[in-house]
């Protein structure tokens, strides 16, 4: 069996950075605000707009359709769901617009969310009969118990429908024990999918027929597939390019589902019953270390980097229990800046204005160096997150940079 060069992953750090587009000698500690695509994702995705400019007409008549299908079947597949139940959205955000835009409300009937919840979707929540919960809260990094919230909700006759934007890629979770009337999460943060690209599971048991796409297609009449899947001439690329993002991370060593991977192996009847058993024990071992892979890495590095930071800038994480921790994101106190920690006034987490957001843009202006810089709870905190190109390089930048940033502050520009 000869091996191609497309089958060799570099090693995780300095020598995979080179397979992305990020700017050289940047820190980019924020790969959980938007992601970042490899470059054989993008080149895919190039490849694709190119062959809907060649021929538009069978592009979106077509070729579409059959790519759609595809990608959906391996997004459904990745996570451990029907196709029938999947479908493709831009974001997270979007996702949750759809189901709450589209549930028949009542007049006393409103929607609960919690302090926790990211302020984008706080925007579209009504003034209870559903409930939005986050699965990994953001900018909090906190992995929620929403298996026992949604029984909870359910025991009180609501709808629920969990924000799962960390998830894909970062937890392998099984969204069917999970219960929720849906379940929604992006591929682009932690799965190496275009930008925008999520999905939206409706559970087949909990069937809700007022539940449509927000935009009205032409085939809005047809199948539900077919009314999410036709809006128009909307760019379809990166929700085409999923499969190519989940390809990459699944050779990179990502998550996959264990039981579909070993269905080529053929009947057992071909094997001594002991030996199979021994076959399957060091195959499911083995797969259990390959898929672990990616995230082991980026948590590894994690705990060293918010060691090194807490040491260095004399602060403290936002204290998480254990089990709740997410793997690659985790969101720690800044030491004092002046100008910055004593002017906070009553500011909210908002990440795109505000003192947070001032600071977190000096410190891109001036280091170069990016990570999510929050207000919680009347503290300054930044969010940083770890992906496979990270090293512990990026996070020696980042501390040097904030203290090196306060010390300047203190004496003036």
């Amino acid at each position: 069996m000869t091996t191609s060069k497309d089958d060799v992953v570099p090693a995780f750090g300095k020598d995979i950075r080179k397979e992305f587009m990020l700017r050289e000698n940047s820190v980019f500690l924020n790969h959980g605000a938007y992601g970042s695509i490899p470059r054989y994702v993008h080149e895919r995705q190039a490849r694709y707009l190119t062959e809907l400019e060649s021929h538009p007409d069978i592009w979106f008549r077509y070729n579409v359709c059959t790519y759609l299908r595809t990608s959906t079947a391996k997004v459904a597949t990745f996570m451990g769901i029907h196709t029938e139940d999947t479908f493709l959205v831009q974001n997270v955000t979007r996702a949750i617009n759809t189901v709450l835009k589209s549930f028949p409300l009542q007049k006393s009937d409103a929607f609960l969310i919690t302090s926790l919840t990211y302020v984008g979707v706080k925007m579209i929540s009504a003034a209870t009969v559903a409930r939005v919960e986050d699965h990994i809260t953001s900018p909090s990094s906190i992995v929620l118990p929403v298996k026992h919230i949604v029984e909870v909700c359910h025991q009180h006759g609501m709808v629920i429908v969990v924000d799962a934007a960390h998830i894909p890629g970062q937890l392998k979770v099984d969204v069917q024990d999970i219960d929720a009337d849906f379940y929604t999460g992006n591929l682009h943060k932690w799965l190496f999918c275009p930008r925008a690209c999520a999905f939206i599971w409706t559970n087949p048991k909990r069937h809700h027929a007022w539940f449509k796409p927000l935009v009205t297609s032409t085939l809005d009449n047809e199948s539900l597939h077919d009314a999410f899947a036709h809006e128009g001439t909307r760019d379809d690329t990166s929700y085409v390019c999923s499969a190519d993002g989940i390809y990459y991370y699944e050779r990179l060593g990502g998550m996959f589902n264990v039981l579909l991977s070993l269905k080529n192996l053929g009947s057992i009847s071909t094997f001594n019953v002991h030996v199979y058993k021994h076959m399957m024990h060091n195959l499911l071992t083995y797969f259990k270390i390959i898929q672990e892979k990616i995230v082991q890495y980026n948590s590894t590095l994690m705990a060293e980097g918010i060691k090194y930071l807490e040491e260095k800038w004399g602060t403290k994480c936002l204290a998480i229990p254990e089990n709740m921790k997410a793997p690659c994101i985790r969101i720690l106190q800044l030491p004092f800046i002046p100008r910055f920690s004593d002017s906070l006034g009553s500011e909210g987490t908002d990440v795109s204005k505000g003192k947070n957001f001032e600071l977190k843009k000096l410190i891109l202006d001036r280091f170069d160096v990016s990570s999510c810089v929050v207000i919680l709870e009347g503290q300054l905190m930044v969010r940083v997150s770890t992906q496979v190109y990270n090293t512990m390089d990026d996070f020696i930048r980042l501390g040097e940079a904030v203290l090196e940033l306060t010390q300047k502050e203190e004496n003036g520009p």
